[in-house]
């Protein structure tokens, strides 16, 4: 026996909700993981440049290092827990 029309229509607007929420959130973990992609390397290489400026060598042997190491492990470590956050949730 086949549903009756309302029911049809209650479940069609359930699913389209539903589907329109997990549109969102995806939408927002990839464009914070798009900014972040950006923020990261620029922070490296302000500090980078920080360290080419500096008269210290100690100051800049430090700034260039953490600028290396922020500006790729921030970028690496944001594309990971992109990856596990798209897993978890079924996306890939």
């Amino acid at each position: 026996m086949p549903l009756p029309r309302e029911i049809l229509e209650q479940i069609g607007q359930e699913r389209l909700a539903a589907q329109l929420a997990a549109d969102r959130d995806r939408r927002r973990v990839w464009l914070r993981t798009a900014i972040l992609c950006v923020v990261w390397p620029l922070l490296g290489l302000s500090l980078l440049a920080f360290s080419l400026h500096t008269t210290n060598l100690l100051y800049g042997q430090v700034a260039f290092w953490a600028g290396l190491g922020i500006g790729d492990g921030g970028t690496l470590l944001t594309l990971i827990q992109a990856w596990l956050e798209s897993e978890r949730k079924g996306w890939i």
